[in-house]
């Protein structure tokens, strides 16, 4: 069963089985990629960044599984909201409609 068209946003293999063909990934630059898409990674990136400050502090080891703060709360939210307007472009650029409910 093959795609009937390419989905917006979204990161497939390759037919080489890569997700990069070589380092020649234009189709990510491409305009019908995404809609401003430099949003989204800048989001990433201080994201990014942030969890690495934490990382500063509090060691990614089981014994700190229940270190809390309220950066890490706050990023824990962010990464939230972030995942969450992610699916909703994905699926609006891709021409999602929701089906009215008939009660």
């Amino acid at each position: 069963m093959g795609l009937k068209m390419p989905y917006k946003r979204t990161v497939r293999q390759l037919r080489d089985g890569s997700y990069s063909n070589s380092g020649n990934s234009g189709y990510i630059k491409h305009s019908n990629y995404a809609n401003s898409p430099e949003k989204y990674i800048r989001s990433f990136l201080l994201i990014q960044n942030d969890i690495q400050k934490i990382f500063e502090y509090v060691e990614p080891v089981d014994k700190n599984k229940r270190s809390y703060s309220y950066r890490i709360h706050e990023l824990f939210i962010r990464v939230c909201i972030e995942v969450e307007t992610n699916c909703k472009a994905i699926l609006r650029e891709n021409g999602y409609t929701r089906k009215k409910e008939k009660y």
